[in-house]
């Protein structure tokens, strides 16, 4: 008696790849855009993202890591004088803000670099 084979199909998931661009003439497209591929491979979805917005989502990330880890560590060890959870975390977002600022900064200088690489003014 002969056997059926049975083929089963299955649909990939896309992959979602984030570029940083979206800046005067580029190529990339202004918002998303759908890479199909052959068939039992994933599309790959491109989603653009402008410098500004890269630079501000890694200072919010920054931001909240920093915060939850003084937080995280003052409470218990008491190395923060506070008398209230409030007045803990005030000063913890002070010390977060500081924290901040020095990651922007080196954002800034790396985004920068790139740019200058990508497009030479001056080369000597």
């Amino acid at each position: 008696m002969p056997t059926d084979e049975k083929t089963i199909t299955q649909e990939v998931a896309p992959i979602t790849a984030v570029v940083i661009g979206g800046t005067g003439d580029s190529p990339l497209p202004k918002d998303k855009a759908l890479a199909t591929t052959p068939h039992g491979q994933p599309n790959i979805i491109v989603q653009v993202v402008t410098p500004f917005m890269a630079i501000l989502i890694r200072a919010v990330s920054m931001f909240c890591t920093t915060l939850l880890s003084i937080v995280t560590v003052a409470m218990p060890t008491g190395l923060i004088p506070a008398s209230t959870f409030g007045e803990l975390l005030w000063k913890s977002a002070s010390f977060a803000v500081a924290a901040t600022v020095l990651d922007l900064f080196r954002n800034v200088i790396t985004l920068f670099g790139k740019l200058e690489r990508d497009y030479p003014l001056l080369r000597v």
